[in-house]
């Protein structure tokens, strides 16, 4: 039994990467992990440089970022999240104002998630925050704003937290 910190994954030379089922030895770690695990798809970068972080504000997301920062820290980070905005149709205000209420709140979140994030890995560490992050917020679905960001940006890497359950 080892205490680590991190699991980490390689899918079988054979596994066809394309395929909507990771593996069966894979899927059964990461529900049963009660550790973050990192599943590699492709071979190995010679480093991860560019390292896209989904959030939701919630801990188990900011305990993704903060795993992630301590360990790629001279990685350029942006930090994402998707949002909509409820019942636009039937409020009696403006519904850009209501948005722009609603994304200013996911602003102050975001900005707040970062700080508390950096700022324990950098007390960890000994060190003081001095990572390279950019915050996005995108209307939309998580898959569609996820599936656009990484086309867009092309990351190394893609950290999602659970919410709680296990896994990635």
């Amino acid at each position: 039994k080892t205490k680590a910190d991190l699991i980490v994954l390689g899918l079988h030379r054979h596994t066809n990467k394309h395929s909507s089922l990771i593996g069966k030895v894979i899927e059964r770690v990461v529900k049963a992990s009660l550790k973050p695990v990192l599943v590699v798809k492709d071979r190995s970068e010679p480093e991860y440089k560019k390292i896209l972080v989904a959030v939701d504000f919630n801990s188990h997301s900011k305990n993704s970022l903060k795993l992630a920062l301590s360990l790629f820290s001279d990685a350029n980070f942006t930090l994402i999240h998707s949002y909509y905005t409820p019942f636009l149709g039937s409020i009696g205000v403006s519904a850009t104002t209501f948005e722009n209420e609603f994304r200013e709140s996911y602003e102050e979140d975001m900005n707040k998630l970062l700080k508390e994030a950096t700022n324990e890995v950098a007390k960890s560490n000994g060190e003081k925050a001095k990572y390279k992050i950019k915050n996005k917020l995108e209307k939309g679905s998580i898959i569609d704003v996820l599936n656009k960001e990484i086309l867009y940006s092309k990351p190394q890497l893609l950290v999602i937290g659970t919410h709680g359950i296990s896994g990635i």
